[in-house]
C-alpha cells in the first residue's frame, strides 16, 4: 500500500533515529529479530498506537478555536463552576486564557448590570 505523506509534518517531533537510539541492546535485538520475521509484532503495536490515536476525541481551544496539541507545554486546562456542575475548557496558550476569563468577567458584570436595572 502505497502512501503520501506532508514531509514537514513528518519531519517533526521525534524522529525514528532519536527512537531507535533510546532503546537499550535486548529491545534492539528483539526488533531486529521482529523485523527478520516480517515485523507481525512492530505493525500490530504501530497499527494499534494509530487506532488509539484516531479514536481519541480532538480537544479544541475555548478562546481561539484550534486544535490542542495535548503534549504541547503551553496546553492549560480551568476546570469551574459549581461543585454539582464543573465544566472544563483547554486552551492552547496563555493569551487564550486570558482572554477567556476577560470575557467570563465582562458576562458576569453585564448578568450583575441586568439584575440590578430589574
Amino acid at each position: 500500500m502505497m502512501f503520501k505523506y506532508n514531509t514537514d509534518e513528518f519531519n517533526q517531533g521525534v524522529h525514528i533515529r532519536e527512537l531507535i537510539n533510546y532503546l537499550d541492546y535486548k529491545e534492539l535485538l528483539k526488533l531486529q529479530y521482529d523485523l527478520k520475521h516480517g515485523g507481525v509484532h512492530l505493525k500490530k503495536l504501530v497499527e494499534q498506537r494509530i487506532k488509539e490515536l484516531e479514536s481519541s476525541p480532538k480537544k479544541y481551544c475555548a478562546g481561539c478555536g484550534r486544535e490542542i496539541d495535548p503534549s504541547s507545554p503551553t496546553t492549560q486546562t480551568l476546570i469551574f463552576g459549581p461543585p454539582d456542575f464543573k465544566k472544563k475548557a483547554t486552551f492552547c496558550a496563555q493569551d487564550c486564557l486570558e482572554y477567556f476569563l476577560n470575557e467570563l468577567k465582562t458576562l458576569k458584570g453585564n448578568q450583575r448590570n441586568i439584575k440590578n436595572n430589574k
